[in-house]
């Protein structure tokens, strides 16, 4: 994914991860998101549906990643979605 998206292209691209995420297609939400990502690094929705689809793929060093640069008020009740998947997750190791 190119990183000069439009807000249109981020937006739709955005949407399309999250859609991939509620059906359980993780690799194609994560590869989504990280595309947006890297037109738009603080990208609220994209950090949670990147982290959600992370912590699926038991991948904890980058759920880690993502879950450590979204605000902590976003951040706290996801927590709880990687402990369910990745057991003794820690976002801090």
């Amino acid at each position: 994914v190119k990183p000069e998206l439009d807000r249109a292209a981020i937006a739709q691209q955005t949407a399309e991860a999250q859609a991939a995420s509620k059906v359980g297609q993780w690799g194609r939400a994560l590869k989504l998101c990280e595309g947006v990502l890297a037109a738009d690094r603080g990208n609220t929705s994209a950090l949670r549906v990147c982290f959600i689809a992370s912590c699926n793929l038991k991948d904890g060093k980058k759920a880690r990643q993502f879950f450590n640069r979204m605000p902590a008020a976003s951040a706290s009740p996801l927590r709880q979605i990687c402990l369910r998947t990745i057991p003794n997750w820690d976002a801090n190791n």
